[in-house]
């Protein structure tokens, strides 16, 4: 069984956001090495990180992150197991709501992952995923997302 984990945190006041799509390059490469898969949601304040790999190397970079300054609130909600990877070949994929529309991540999410459309709605990790998009479209629209 694979570690399936599911963080989300805060960006500090001092990250700048100009350097977002730098160090998704460099998580890439680092999680390329390292086999770890995932992907990475950003709000314009808040990330939610999936990551998918051995126990070690999970734990390992879960670690590091809980001690970045880059980003502060860090909080673990989700740790589980999974018979395989949802985000197979992606060492670190950047969803940015700040320009990508919610239903497009989330269709993207799908598309890109290993989910099918039947089986999404009931997957756990998906869930967490289309909470923070509908918080995203709350925000830019003023509108409540459907449950």
């Amino acid at each position: 069984m694979l570690p399936t984990l599911i963080y989300r945190s805060r960006a500090s006041r001092t990250f700048d956001l100009s350097l977002l799509d730098a160090l998704v390059a460099q998580s890439q490469a680092r999680n390329m090495t390292l086999q770890l898969t995932g992907i990475l949601i950003f709000d314009g304040s808040h990330f939610l990180q999936v990551l998918e790999g051995e126990p070690e190397a999970v734990n390992q970079l879960y670690d590091a992150i809980c001690h970045d300054p880059r980003h502060d609130g860090v909080v673990e909600l989700m740790r589980d197991y999974a018979a395989k990877r949802r985000f197979i070949n992606m060492g670190m994929a950047l969803f940015d709501l700040r320009y990508d529309k919610p239903g497009a991540v989330l269709r993207a999410v799908i598309k890109t992952g290993a989910l099918r459309y039947n089986l999404a709605s009931d997957d756990r990790v998906y869930k967490f995923i289309r909470t923070l998009c509908g918080r995203s479209l709350e925000k830019t629209t003023g509108l409540q997302q459907r449950t």
